[in-house]
C-alpha cells in the first residue's frame, strides 16, 4: 500500500477529480479508478483517509487482448502502484508541485 498526503485546502478538489468517475464499493468503502495506458487498463483500489492522505493498495492490470480475451494481473508493488497513482492524479490535472507536501 502507498499513500499521497495533500494539504488540507487541496484535498478536498483531490478528491472531488478523483471520485468524478470512479465506481464506490461500499463493502471496503474503496473506489475503483481506471486508468487507461496505451492499450491496457489498471484499475486502481483507491481509499481516502480524514488526515488528507490518498490511499491505493493495489491494481489490476487489464490487457485487452485482439482475439478478445482479456488478461488480468494483480499489482502489489509499491513502486508500480505510486508510479501508477502519480500518473493518475497528472492525467486528473490533480498533481502539481503545490498541492502535495514534500
Amino acid at each position: 500500500m502507498v499513500t499521497r498526503k495533500f494539504k488540507e485546502t487541496n484535498y478536498a478538489t483531490v478528491k472531488e477529480k478523483l471520485c468524478s468517475d470512479a465506481q464506490f464499493n461500499s463493502f471496503d468503502g474503496s473506489y475503483d479508478i481506471i486508468l487507461k495506458i496505451n492499450k491496457r487498463d489498471y484499475i486502481l483500489k483507491v481509499k481516502f483517509s480524514d488526515d488528507c492522505k490518498v490511499l491505493i493498495w493495489s491494481a489490476t492490470e487489464v490487457t485487452h487482448n485482439d482475439d478478445g480475451e482479456n488478461t488480468y494481473t494483480i499489482i502489489t508493488c509499491n513502486n508500480i502502484l505510486l508510479s501508477l497513482l502519480n500518473i493518475l492524479l497528472w492525467q486528473k490535472s490533480v498533481i502539481s508541485d503545490k498541492n502535495a507536501e514534500k
